[in-house]
């Protein structure tokens, strides 16, 4: 054999070494489709000061990624998703919709959300448990479980893994009646809980031992009222009684536990 076979020969050899460590190395790479990651939510309702869950809420958010050295950021931008969505919502809480940052959307698949009405699934699972006291101050705690990424940056654990979305929400169940509810449809939970209206007064009475349903019949008895806030007992500027406040107009709504709100009729 000449030196130029010889030559020829082992290049020959080299390239199929070459592809068979290459294929090699293929079939141990993850496919495509390992290129998602996802992470779990779980938002949990307390009663107010505890760390007990009365009620879990859960779901995932997944994410695609092109390459494979990004699964950490995605199963990172998972975890954002699921903090945009949770806070996004509660911002929008008196909208019956799901706000866009809880939809799946470009890499973004969310899986088994539980919320379409926030406020009243709320109402609606923790009545339906029918609790001794029928009216409780609630928490909102976001937690975020799953792989790398999803709860560890730079090797510590990512404190957005903890997120208090709400504090002392105020949830009014229905008092029983026999077998039945107390009230049904409308008379289940304010038209706007957690909502305050500043402004417009036209009257303030203490109205004790009585809860929003009773300021919203003073409003629809009152020919110049059209809306009204209910200020629970013992919160700010109530006092030691529940109040009752008749508006001449709604004005702007601030976020605010101590009271629920609505409009006339």
């Amino acid at each position: 054999m000449t030196l130029r076979s010889k030559t020829f020969e082992w290049q020959r050899v080299s390239l199929l070494a070459f592809a068979a460590a290459t294929a090699a190395i293929s079939n141990v790479r993850p496919a495509k489709a390992d290129y998602t990651r996802s992470c779990t939510a779980i938002l949990e309702v307390r009663p107010s000061g505890t760390s007990t869950a009365r009620k879990a809420y859960r779901w995932s958010v997944r994410n695609t990624v092109t390459h494979y050295y990004q699964v950490n950021e995605a199963r990172r931008e998972a975890r954002r998703a699921i903090t945009s969505c949770v806070r996004a919502h509660w911002d929008a809480r008196d909208v019956a919709a799901v706000p866009y940052a809880c939809q799946s959307h470009d890499s973004l698949e969310v899986q088994d959300y539980p919320f379409v009405n926030l406020p009243e699934r709320l109402h609606t699972d923790l009545c339906a448990a029918r609790p001794t006291d029928y009216a409780q101050d609630v928490d909102l705690v976001l937690f975020i479980e799953g792989e790398r990424g999803c709860v560890v940056d730079g090797g510590n654990i990512n404190p957005a893994t903890r997120v208090n979305i709400a504090s002392g929400y105020h949830i009014s169940c229905p008092v029983p009646s026999g077998e039945g509810w107390a009230c049904i449809g409308e008379d289940c939970h304010a038209p706007l809980p957690g909502i305050r209206l500043p402004g417009h007064d036209i009257s303030h009475s203490e109205i004790p031992g009585q809860d929003w349903r009773r300021c919203r019949q003073l409003c629809r008895d009152t020919a110049a009222c059209r809306a009204w806030t209910w200020r629970r007992a013992g919160s700010s500027g109530a006092g030691s009684a529940e109040n009752c406040l008749l508006k001449s107009a709604a004005g702007v709504r601030v976020r605010d536990s101590c009271c629920h709100s609505g409009m006339r009729d």
